[in-house]
């Protein structure tokens, strides 16, 4: 039974969602909390607080997004809308202990194979198997017709409950613990043009901000390409980008890719320097961004250590470990650089006569890798993309 809102509600929650990007236009925050502070405050022409003088002008403004919040969140609510962290019951984020909170933040998620799907699923799984702080991952949902683009197999879901099921069954057969951790959906769109999931609309909406205390983005230029919302900086305590792509070199290869390339790179470094307190990058292949250093925070899956130990077994007893030859594994896509590779077999033909190597992969130019391959006949095996720690590459 709300009633709906009115013009001056709707500037002011407008200038407010719109503070990030007004703050990179050199807009002063002070001076867009006072517009939205003077538009509520005379909604339907009255005027709602007595006027504060110093330090209390500080705690007005608090009262004013919280009030302006939860008026938001009723007017939702009288729609049917619902989404966690609005309007619940707050005793059910009432933080019982001292444990800190991570929201990890990623733009992929399973059934894709991606880097960005599996390393931060794993990062959450082993964070939460510690007691010293709770886990929220944050992955993208997609539409029907974005998961048969996305998704291997022909594997869709109907909901994000039956994806959540997907996921944690396939990381329970990899794990040798239970991963007590929560997952989360945002909306995303899938971007033939970037191959890429974009998220729409708000992403840092779906952690509660009782929830809200460290935030780890996974791929942040990525992530706020066309972010919108509060700033991250601002809802969490501390914020850090991991950076996994350099996206440039990608968009080198497109038609005009020098300019798109230079433009990009200004833009990464614009909302990395916005929305992080620190970047980690896991290479010195990716972008230089602004605070970020190398650090490769992915560590090393138990199960390749094992299958090392086991390799030095055989070896031991006098086995051959290595028997195959070589392998390549990557999504099948030219940027992931198939093309320097049958480039450099090619050039370098005649000394590798007796060589063997396996190619691992799925993707949109399948067809055309394998057809460059045969018709210089390079003698490359093509097999469907495999987990690297599969038994059939072991050799």
């Amino acid at each position: 039974d709300a009633p709906p809102l009115d013009l001056t509600e709707i500037l002011a929650y407008l200038v407010r969602q719109s503070g990030p990007f007004l703050d990179q236009l050199g807009v002063q925050r002070d001076l867009c909390e006072k517009l939205v502070d003077t538009l509520y405050s005379k909604r339907n022409g009255r005027l709602m607080h007595p006027p504060f003088s110093g330090d209390r002008s500080l705690i007005r403004n608090e009262d004013i997004t919280d009030e302006l919040d939860l008026r938001i969140a009723r007017v939702l609510e009288s729609t049917g809308y619902h989404r966690e962290g609005f309007w619940n019951d707050p005793a059910k984020y009432k933080i019982s202990d001292n444990r800190r909170h991570v929201a990890i933040v990623t733009t992929a998620s399973l059934p894709w194979m991606t880097g960005t799907a599996i390393n931060p699923l794993f990062r959450a799984a082993y964070l939460a198997r510690s007691t010293m702080q709770k886990v929220t991952l944050v992955v993208p949902w997609l539409c029907k017709s974005d998961q048969q683009l996305v998704y291997p197999d022909n594997i869709t879901f109907s909901s994000p409950e039956e994806q959540e099921t997907y996921i944690r069954n396939w990381l329970q057969e990899r794990l040798g613990f239970a991963a007590n951790f929560k997952i989360s959906f945002y909306p995303g769109k899938f971007s033939k043009e970037r191959r890429s999931i974009i998220p729409a609309g708000d992403t840092s909406e779906f952690i509660s901000s009782r929830e809200a205390d460290i935030a780890i983005l996974e791929e942040p230029e990525h992530l706020n390409w066309y972010h919108h919302g509060k700033r991250w900086t601002d809802k969490f305590n501390h914020v850090i980008g991991v950076v996994h792509t350099n996206y440039l070199e990608y968009i080198k290869r497109e038609k005009n890719g020098a300019l798109q390339a230079f433009l990009v790179k200004h833009i990464n470094n614009w909302v990395t320097r916005a929305y992080c307190h620190k970047v980690l990058r896991l290479s010195a292949a990716t972008q230089d961004l602004p605070r970020s250093i190398i650090c490769n925070v992915h560590g090393v899956n138990p199960k390749f250590l094992n299958i090392g130990e086991k390799v030095i077994a055989d070896r031991e007893r006098g086995h051959n470990s290595f028997s195959k030859g070589a392998y390549f594994l990557g999504k099948m896509v030219w940027a992931k650089g198939y093309k320097e590779l049958i480039d450099l077999l090619y050039k370098h033909k005649n000394d590798l006569e007796g060589f063997k190597l396996d190619v691992y992969g799925n993707g949109e130019d399948s067809q055309a890798v394998q057809a460059a391959a045969r018709k210089l006949d390079l003698g490359i095996n093509f097999y469907k993309g495999k987990d690297h720690a599969d038994d059939s590459l072991h050799g």
